[in-house]
Formats: C-alpha cells, sequence, structure tokens
C-alpha cells in the first residue's frame, strides 16, 4: 500500500533530491528546487511527509513550511540541514513546526525511519480530525500482555493512543499493571498499561508510557487496519 503515498521533497540542489527519490523508491515521490512551485503542489496533493531544505535562496525552509501552515497544509514534516544547531531551525522544532531535524549528511536508513514515522503521524492525526481527544477505535490487534510474570495471548477490542480494551477471561483487579508487546515492522513494541475497568468478557487498558515508537506503531497499524484492508 505504500506505493500510493505522496511525499513531497524541496531542495535547491538536485543531487540532494535524487537521493531522497532513490531513497523512497517506495512511495510517490513529487521532487522540487522552487520552493513557491512545492507549495503550490502541496496544496494540491495533500501530502503525507514533506521533506524540506534549510537553505533556500528565496525562502528558508522554516518559512516554507510557515507558508504551508499558512495554506492549510497538515502534513508532518521533516527538516533537512547541515546547520542543525541554528536557533531559528532548533526554535521551530521545539514549538512543533515540523517533526524533526535530520542534519546532513543523512543515511537513507535514518532518512526512511523519519519518513515512515512522519507519514504514520499524519494519517493518524487526519483519522482524528472530528473526533474526541482519546477516541478508540474498532481495530483488532492480537497482543502479548504479561500480567504477574505471566504471559497471555490477548486481543484487542478497541484501541486508541491513550488505552485499549482486551478481550480475556482473566479476573485481573483494578489498578493492576500489564505490559503488552507486539511487532511492528521487524520489532517489538511494549506498551505500559495498567487496568482501568473490568467488563464481561475483558478489561479496560490505560496506558501509563507510550514512547515514540509505540505512537507510531499504534497509528500505522490503526490507519491500515481501518484504511488499508481489501
Amino acid at each position: 500500500m505504500e506505493a500510493k503515498f505522496t511525499v513531497i521533497a524541496v531542495d535547491d540542489e538536485a543531487d540532494n533530491l535524487e537521493l531522497v527519490e532513490r531513497t523512497l523508491n517506495k512511495y510517490r515521490v513529487l521532487i522540487f528546487t522552487d520552493a513557491e512551485d512545492a507549495i503550490a503542489a502541496a496544496v494540491q496533493e495533500a501530502p503525507l511527509c514533506m521533506i524540506v531544505d534549510y537553505r533556500m535562496p528565496k525562502m528558508n525552509g522554516v518559512e516554507f513550511i510557515r507558508a504551508c501552515r499558512k495554506q492549510g497544509v497538515d502534513t508532518t514534516a521533516l527538516m533537512v540541514t547541515a546547520y542543525p544547531e541554528l536557533d531559528e531551525v532548533v526554535f521551530a522544532e521545539q514549538t512543533d513546526l515540523f517533526y524533526r531535524i535530520v542534519p546532513k549528511p543523512f543515511t537513507a536508513k535514518g532518512l526512511l525511519q523519519h519518513v515512515q514515522i512522519c507519514i504514520a503521524e499524519t494519517r493518524f492525526c487526519r483519522n482524528m480530525q472530528g473526533r474526541r481527544a482519546g477516541e478508540r477505535f474498532h481495530v483488532e490487534l492480537s497482543m502479548t500482555a504479561t500480567i504477574g510474570g505471566r504471559e497471555l495471548t490477548v486481543a484487542t477490542e478497541n484501541i486508541s493512543l491513550g488505552g485499549a480494551y482486551v478481550k480475556t477471561d482473566e479476573k485481573v483487579p483494578l489498578g493492576t499493571p500489564i505490559q503488552l508487546t507486539f511487532p511492528h515492522r521487524g520489532q517489538t513494541v511494549v506498551v505500559v498499561a495498567t487496568v482501568a475497568h473490568r467488563g464481561r468478557g475483558g478489561l479496560g487498558l490505560s496506558f501509563a508510557e507510550v514512547s515514540e515508537q509505540s505512537r507510531f506503531a499504534i497509528g500505522e497499524l490503526i490507519s491500515a487496519f481501518l484504511y488499508d484492508r481489501t
């Protein structure tokens, strides 16, 4: 399904754009050397990720992303720069103008990982538009639950970034800590939760710790389950 995802990359150096295009060959990559053309494309295409060079002649990368935001582009962005310590760049990252600074030179593997996170974040945020904060999605995922040293296989009935309802006949007291683990992209994701509710045939869990990796994985799995199944 990744081939349908659109990524926009803007850089005044064609060699850098060629590297981005080769690295992201699983995606539909639109490349631009002109910032104004890239803004127009971002408005038209609604990409899932933007890769933006900081030093460009007409406007810098921070100015570019701000211009996109004024045009209603909500896409998660990466700032690529050989000067990651610049005050303007650091401040823009700290105030969530974009997702992350990617220092030059970057590796293909590192860029791909950042892009995957950006795509998952954009998709999840768009899916959440108009929904209440913490809304749970009816998604069935198989997970391993570790409770008091015992491992059980459970399935979620619904899940959000803040919690989940898992189907199980186990009688577990309220407040019991539970560790959930599940595979994602060849890695094991761990989420720490506590039992907040006991229902007929299941447990309502509140997530105590949601790392960046967990947020990425849950968001991507929710999107894939709801929208990518055939």
